[in-house]
Order: C-alpha cells, then sequence, then structure tokens
C-alpha cells in the first residue's frame, strides 16, 4: 500500500466519524425537543363518499406527548388568553365573526357573565332590526347564522325571526353537473314500482328479472331524464316516495335495496340514502345557501358556516339538505374539510368516517398542525376531532398551538385564531344564560327592556338560589351587582367569582384557576398557597418554590426557569430537570473530546512514523523485481552499441592550406571526438 492510499484510507475514516457523531447529535437534540410523535394513519376511504367505509384510520399508539396539554390547570396562559380576547374584542372594531367566536370562547369558559353583557349589546347592536339578520343594512348568510348560535347559547329564547330569515334564504343546490339516480336492487325479482312525489305526480316503472325495463338505464332512474320534472330541482329538499311492495314483502330481508345516489362524475359516486326494503321515502337534500337571502348562487363557504352553526343550535342537518352539496362540492381545503366533519359529527345522524379519516391523514406528523402550520386550520381540526376517537391527534394539535402561543395570551394578536384556539382545547360549545336589559330584537317586539316586570328581579343574592327564575343564582344574576354580598373587594369568594374577589362576575383575573378553586376545597391543608413542605399541601399537590400546586403544574409549560422547580429548567416550553440536562451535554463534551484526541493522535502518529518509513502499517506484496534491481539488471542486459560510420578525411591538396581548410579540419577533429565519447 503507497502513501496516497493510507492518506485516502485515513480520510475516510475520518469522515465516518464525523457521520456517525453528527448522526447521535441529532438524535439527541431531537428527544431533548420532546418531538411529537407521527400519528399512524391507514384509510383506503374515498374522500367525499357519504357512505361509512370498511377501512379506517387508526389513532397513533405512542406514548404520552412529552409536553402536558394546553388546559385551563397548566398555568396562567389560557387564562390570559381569556383576558386578552375580552379585553381585545371590547377595545377594538371587530367582524361580526370575530365577534361570535369571541362570545362563543368566553360563554363556553363561563364564569364572565358580567363581562360578556357589553359584549352581546355590542353584536346586537349591528343587527338590521327589521330584517332580524346581520349587518345591519348588508345582511349575508354567515354573519347571520354566527350571530343566531351566539344567542342560542347565551340563553336568548326569542330567535324564531333569524331562523326563519335564515330558512328563507336557502336555494336549490345541485342543479347541474351531477347526475341523481334511484337505484332499485331485486334480484330476479319481476314487477312494477311506483314513484310518487309533489302534487299528485306519479310513474311506474317494470322490472325484468331484477332490471328496469323502459328506461335510460336498465340498473337506475335518472331522475331529470326518467322523471321529467325538473321542479323537483328548484326546492332544497324535495321528496320521491318509492313503493315496490309489488314485487314482494314490505319488510327488511326481502331482497329489494332503494337507493339515492348522487354522480359528481362517471367515476365519483355518492350514496346519499339507502333503504333496505320495498318501499322508501327519499329525500332530495339539494339545499345551498348563497351569499345573502335573495341569491341565485350557491357560496360553499356560507352553506358550510351557515350549516355549522344551525346544527350546534341543535337542528339536524337533513332538515335544510344542505348536505350533499357540502360533501359533493367540497375542496382540498383542510380548513374546509375540518368545518364539514364538525357539523357531521355534531349532527349525529349522518354518516362521516370517510372525512374523518381524511382529516386525520392531513394532519403532519411532525409537529401535529394541519396546512402547514396554519394556526386557525389546526384549531378547526381539533376542534372537530375532539368528537372523534382521534384523541392522540387531537392532543398533537394542542401541543402545536401550545407552542405558537404568544406571550400576551393571544394566537398572532388576531380574535379570531385565539378563539378558534380557545374552543380547540374545550373541544365543546357550552351553553351560559346571560341576562341583559334587552332582547333579541326582532321586527315588532320592544327592545329597550322597559316592559319587564319590577317583580322580576333577584330578591335574596346569598341563597343559592334563583328567585326570578333567569337560570342566575345571586352575584351571577346583574340583579345583585350593586350588593354587598356580591362586591369584588369584600375578601371572600361570593357566588359567581371563581376566587376571592376574583374571575367570574368579577373583573379582576385571579391567578390560576386551581388556586382559586382550592379556596372551596375541604381537607389537610385545602386551599393553602404558600407552604415549606409537600405535608402543608392539599391532596394532590406538591410543594414548589414554596407555593402548593399541582403535578400537572409542575410540569406545565413555562417561559423561564422562574416559573420550574428548583432542580428544573425551562427547556422548549417544558419544565425538565436540570440535572438530566447538565449531564446530558456533559456526556456529549467527553464524547466531542474523545473523537478529536483520536484524530489528532492518528494523525501524528501517521506523520511521524508511518510517512517515514519508520513503521510499516501494511505487509507490502511481493510484485517482483525492486526499482534499484530492475535499473541494475537493464544495465547489464543492454545491447552493444553498432559501429559508428568512420569519416574519412579527405585527400589534402597540393600546395598552402587555406584558412577555410584549417577550420575544417578543426571541425572534422571535433565530430570525430564526439563519436568516441560513450
Amino acid at each position: 500500500m503507497n502513501g496516497s492510499s493510507v492518506k485516502r484510507g485515513f480520510i475516510i475514516i475520518i469522515l465516518l466519524l464525523l457521520f456517525v457523531t453528527n448522526v447521535f447529535a441529532q438524535s439527541a437534540d431531537s428527544s431533548a425537543s420532546g418531538t411529537l410523535p407521527a400519528s399512524t394513519t391507514s384509510s383506503s376511504s374515498v374522500v367525499g363518499s357519504a357512505t361509512p367505509q370498511t377501512s379506517t384510520a387508526s389513532s397513533s399508539t405512542s406514548s404520552t406527548p412529552s409536553k402536558p396539554l394546553l388546559t385551563e390547570g397548566s398555568g396562567q396562559d389560557l387564562t390570559k388568553s381569556y383576558d386578552w380576547l375580552l379585553t381585545t374584542s371590547l377595545s377594538t372594531t371587530a367582524s361580526i365573526q370575530d365577534q361570535a367566536l369571541t362570545l362563543l370562547a368566553l360563554l363556553t369558559r363561563g364564569g364572565r357573565e358580567k363581562d360578556i353583557v357589553p359584549l352581546i349589546e355590542k353584536l346586537l347592536e349591528s343587527q338590521d332590526k327589521t330584517a332580524n339578520c346581520w349587518p345591519d343594512g348588508q345582511c349575508t348568510v354567515k354573519d347571520t347564522a354566527f350571530a343566531y348560535l351566539v344567542l342560542q347559547k347565551a340563553g336568548k329564547k326569542d330567535t324564531s325571526a333569524i331562523k326563519t330569515w335564515l330558512q328563507s334564504s336557502l336555494i336549490g343546490g345541485l342543479r347541474t353537473g351531477g347526475e341523481w339516480r334511484i337505484q332499485i336492487e331485486a334480484t330476479e325479482k319481476d314487477g312494477t314500482c311506483s314513484l310518487s312525489w309533489g302534487q299528485n305526480k306519479k310513474k311506474e316503472v317494470k322490472l325484468k328479472k331484477g332490471e328496469l325495463d323502459g328506461t335510460s338505464n336498465k340498473y337506475y332512474l335518472n331522475i331529470v331524464t326518467d322523471l321529467h320534472d325538473s321542479t323537483l330541482f328548484s326546492l332544497p329538499n324535495s321528496h320521491i316516495m318509492v313503493d315496490c311492495s309489488a314485487l314482494g314483502s314490505d319488510t327488511v330481508g326481502t331482497g329489494i335495496v332503494i337507493s339515492l345516489l348522487y354522480a359528481k362524475t362517471p367515476t365519483e359516486l355518492y350514496i346519499l340514502q339507502s333503504t333496505q326494503g320495498s318501499t322508501a321515502d327519499l329525500s332530495l337534500s339539494n339545499g345551498c345557501f348563497g351569499e345573502g337571502q335573495h341569491s341565485s348562487k350557491c357560496v360553499y363557504e356560507s352553506t358550510l358556516y351557515a350549516s355549522w352553526a344551525l346544527v350546534e343550535a341543535g337542528e339536524k342537518l337533513q332538515d335544510y339538505g344542505t348536505q350533499s352539496y357540502l360533501e359533493t362540492a367540497l375542496d382540498a381545503d383542510d380548513l374546509h374539510k375540518a368545518v364539514l366533519v364538525r357539523t357531521l359529527l355534531t349532527d349525529g345522524t349522518l354518516s362521516s368516517n370517510s372525512f374523518v379519516n381524511s382529516l386525520v391523514q392531513s394532519q403532519r406528523p411532525g409537529d401535529g398542525s394541519w396546512k402547514s402550520g396554519d394556526i386557525l386550520t389546526t384549531a378547526w381540526a381539533a376542534f372537530a376531532l375532539s368528537k372523534s376517537e382521534f384523541q392522540e391527534n387531537v392532543q398533537n394539535a394542542r401541543l402545536f398551538l401550545q407552542r405558537k402561543q404568544s406571550e400576551d395570551g393571544s394566537w398572532d394578536g388576531s380574535l379570531r385564531k385565539t378563539a378558534l384556539a380557545l374552543l380547540a382545547v374545550k373541544g365543546e360549545l357550552s351553553s351560559t344564560i346571560i341576562s341583559t336589559t334587552g332582547v333579541v330584537p326582532v321586527k315588532g317586539t320592544d327592545v329597550t327592556g322597559a316592559g319587564a316586570s319590577a317583580e322580576n328581579t333577584e330578591k335574596s343574592c346569598n341563597d343559592l338560589k334563583d328567585n326570578d327564575g333567569d337560570g342566575l343564582i345571586d352575584c351571577g344574576d346583574l340583579d345583585c351587582s350593586s350588593s354587598d354580598d356580591c362586591r369584588c373587594d369584600n375578601g371572600v369568594a361570593d357566588t359567581g367569582e371563581i376566587g376571592i374577589d376574583c374571575g367570574g362576575t368579577c373583573t379582576k383575573s385571579c391567578e390560576t384557576d386551581d388556586q382559586s378553586s382550592a379556596a372551596n376545597e375541604e381537607g389537610k391543608g385545602a386551599g393553602k398557597s404558600e407552604c415549606a413542605s409537600t405535608d402543608e399541601c392539599g391532596s394532590g399537590e406538591e410543594c414548589k418554590k414554596g407555593k402548593c400546586i399541582t403535578p400537572l403544574e409542575s410540569s406545565s409549560i413555562c417561559k423561564t426557569d422562574k416559573d420550574c422547580g428548583d432542580t428544573e429548567s425551562c427547556t422548549d416550553g417544558t419544565c425538565v430537570s436540570s440535572g438530566s440536562s447538565s449531564s446530558s451535554s456533559l456526556t456529549w463534551i467527553f464524547i466531542v473530546v474523545g473523537v478529536l484526541v483520536v484524530l489528532l493522535g492518528g494523525a501524528f502518529f501517521y506523520l511521524k512514523f508511518v510517512k517515514t518509513g519508520k513503521i510499516t502499517l501494511f505487509k507490502k506484496k511481493n510484485n517482483g523485481l525492486s526499482f534499484e534491481e530492475f535499473r541494475r539488471s537493464a544495465e547489464t542486459s543492454r545491447p552493444a552499441p553498432q559501429q559508428r560510420p568512420q569519416f574519412q578525411r579527405p585527400t589534402a591538396r597540393p600546395g598552402k592550406h587555406s584558412s577555410e581548410d584549417e577550420e575544417l579540419d578543426k571541425s572534422l577533429k571535433e565530430a570525430e571526438k564526439l563519436l568516441k565519447e560513450p
């Protein structure tokens, strides 16, 4: 092995050592940062299929995430978020949707009834009092639906006029572009099926050996070409009665299946309804919403958000007939898919498997987000899947939201993102009855509250009873706002307050929800905020830095090392043991130093001994003669030089030698001398 080969080998070894060191370093960094586990999903379901699929996505089977979930028990961050949401919404001019989502988040949390009243009044101010819609003068379906949902969740009873406005905004949706079909499966049966719809409209179809006779297709009816009635699609929710009792008994299990299908394309088929038996009531869910009440063109977002709001308010999607349009017109936007999944899961009567599986598969395994880290889409997806079995996917999404939370408690300083993130943490919408001096403004009604009975007020503010029947008790009722029992400076946790003179009906925020609720606990150490040891704390609490906190708080999200225990440090927003962190750092320092020592020692050994020939690392192979032996052999075997021809001196001329002759003689002698030299 020559010197260049040794050098090349030495360089390769160095590169391999550096590569291995880099791999181990990356592995250690990944473990320390608490990278989220990938959610393992597998599904072959077709996106958009309205029928349950046989294959379902499976949630990740990894262990509990390395960071605690973003919950109200995890420190002050959520309290800051709700405070930011309330303060910002009161001090800014927000859109109807932002106002509505803010109110939904605050209503779901509860305990801020008094603070919520100005926000509801602000929302009511922007209503069109004549048309009962939002906003005043330019009502839209989307804004009206959001406002309707808020007022429903706030316990407002007189919202029927708003609901009527939305119902009157429905139009027929799937009128062109696809094909509506009625499929009758009756194996090897002969007979007649009758179809009826509208005002005494009927049609009979014959079957021979289970196949349709006299129709455009022997396996199904095309509603447009075979029934010849275009008015079926001018209404959002037409019905067609199918009676095939002449083929067999009108019972389940007779081998007759009647289905309603929608073919968006020849290869994309949606099963909207399927009935096993000889009779069926088929509902053409052909509804959609436009931009406003008198729109003639479907708008997907208007239909999507209006359907979601109506379902969250307790309505059923089939009553509005928007399911077919929502499913068949769905695009590739994960935000739209998340809202649709939430709508279907909340409705509870419609199939949602394929859409749920598709949404789960869209989650990024690296950070738990959707749509390349989009906060709004991720919040909507977590909010939607909170009603599904994929709870680990929801947890990973909440961890992503936790990491994206700003110092002031908001998400990107946006009302909409912050409200949706808080709803994603809760996973559910809650109702809280809010008592205001006004009522839901409806045409022809007194909205000033002047007609309210003076006797219908809270008579006692400390008896834990609802004296006026408005659903609010003691300090939670505005009638008690001036009572001495409901003051926010009396050092007592009155009814309606989360803690002592803070939270709930008080504008002052409590330090943490856990510390506030601890004041009402019974038992050893209950309600103590300061401690010298864990023995002085309540059940399930630990003493950290002189304060009683729950174990969840000790591992909660943090901003600085001060938020962690004495032996912990804040790393990537999580309190981790400082000892383990420093020990890991020292280990890697020793590894790096060791590698450098080996490399430097190897380089010194090679330059000092190997390169100079003092030590031979590899035994040389016998490749024949050495260079010196080859040279000597070549000299001894060199052939004898050939006899060079001799120049004959020309015959001298008689007489005197000229100068030319002398020069010629001199040149000949020099040439002869050169020829004699070896």
